[in-house]
């Protein structure tokens, strides 16, 4: 088949997955689903998103003074919002 280890790689890893198949040297009336990656993407990225925007949240969020700290205890906030 020649090519280098990189498509070998690539085409296995496809025919793996039954995205495609060699040629066998006739073209067929194949029907597939073509593969969508998008859902798993968008998930990835959105929760490594919302990861960075709690540590950038958590990293400019300044200490409360004594004060404030005792009054949201009092009020009986929860202890993930009080540091």
């Amino acid at each position: 088949a020649g090519g280098n280890r990189k498509f070998r790689t690539f085409h296995g890893d496809m025919q793996s997955a039954g995205l495609t198949r060699p040629f066998a040297g006739e073209l067929d009336a194949r029907l597939s689903t073509p593969a969508n990656a998008t859902p798993e993407i968008a998930a990835a990225l959105q929760q490594a998103w919302d990861i960075k925007r709690a540590v950038l949240r958590k990293k400019n969020q300044k200490p409360l003074n004594k004060s404030a700290l005792h009054q949201r205890v009092l009020l009986g906030w929860p202890e993930s919002v009080l540091h």
